[in-house]
């Protein structure tokens, strides 16, 4: 018997090595929607998106996710290079930069991050592959949480590469030239818990309801420079009637659809009004990861601005 336990291993491992295989890379299903397609594990189940910018969400397994996104690039928005996350505020919120490779998708150039996130919730592996394509932006990005010291490891790349549902999505997606209309003309939401308000990002007008203005003279979260933006008091929805109850130290949150990234701010003053803003207009100075809310004063009136002053505190990931 003994003689033949080597022999009875090898079958055993051969046979398990054939069993993963054929759940791992068996029958799969195709999506079309007419403007994306790709091919899936026909095992994994569609599920509703939590934003407007998903288009596809799938669930792996309990301890992972699967997000193809879709978000309008707005005029004027220059992506970080590379499509990475790699500022001071990202790296110390937990993100580490584990390589970033660029590469050809049906003929489209993509760009492939790859992060490793140390969370209070856990450790995550993070992986995106970042598409432009008929005036989008399109990411695939991958979720799992992972043992926390699994990347103190020397040689941790076979963890990088053990979803082969994520590949064959990856390898087979494709971008047609049809342009289909965005769910929403918001490219991200600022909410502010203490005042229990969550509103629409929108670059077109301040006029509309359920919404603020983003300033396109501004920046962009997380781009070294300081991003405004823009709601009324009193009318339309009036997101910023009660900006004034704003106290240091409240959380105020962008949730960006366009980096798929979720900016922690916290108020540092408020109340700062600007008289002459008609001739001295409000600059958003560069070299600091800020932000500005600004609305009229007195209420209902445009004698003066009033501007509330946020630093950027942490990142997470959005989904």
């Amino acid at each position: 018997m003994k003689k033949y336990l080597p022999l009875i291993i090898l079958n055993l491992i051969f046979v398990s090595t054939i069993m993963y295989l054929s759940i791992s890379f068996g029958s799969t299903s195709h999506y079309d929607n007419g403007e994306i397609s790709f091919d899936y594990p026909d095992n994994w189940n569609i599920k509703t998106g939590s934003n407007p910018s998903q288009m596809v969400l799938f669930q792996p397994s309990a301890n992972s996710n699967i997000t193809i996104n879709k978000q309008v690039i707005p005029s004027g928005y220059k992506s970080p290079e590379n499509y990475v996350s790699n500022s001071t505020t990202a790296r110390n919120s937990g993100f580490k930069l584990i390589s970033n490779n660029k590469k050809k998708l049906n003929h489209e150039d993509a760009y492939e991050n790859t992060y490793s996130i140390n969370s209070d919730e856990g450790t995550y592996l993070r992986k995106e592959v970042w598409i432009t394509k008929n005036g989008n932006l399109y990411s695939i990005i991958y979720n799992r949480q992972v043992s926390s010291n699994i990347f103190d490891k020397l040689d941790f790349e076979p963890i990088l590469t053990t979803d082969p549902g994520f590949d064959t999505v990856v390898k087979n997606f494709n971008v047609k030239s049809t342009k289909i209309p965005a769910k929403t003309p918001f490219w991200g939401s600022i909410s502010i818990p203490s005042l229990d308000v969550n509103w629409g990002i929108r670059s077109d007008t301040v006029n509309r309801y359920n919404s603020v203005y983003y300033y396109n003279e501004s920046s962009y979260p997380d781009q070294n420079s300081t991003m405004g933006l823009l709601g009324h008091r009193t009318s339309y929805s009036a997101p910023f009637r009660n900006i004034g109850n704003l106290k240091p130290g409240d959380e105020v949150v962008i949730n960006d659809y366009l980096t798929q990234r979720k900016y922690i701010y916290h108020v540092v003053s408020n109340g700062d009004i600007k008289w002459d803003y008609k001739t001295n207009p409000i600059k958003f100075l560069p070299g600091d990861n800020n932000l500005t809310l600004v609305t009229c004063y007195p209420p209902g009136t445009i004698q003066a601005a009033w501007m509330v002053h946020c630093k950027l505190i942490s990142i997470e990931p959005l989904n």
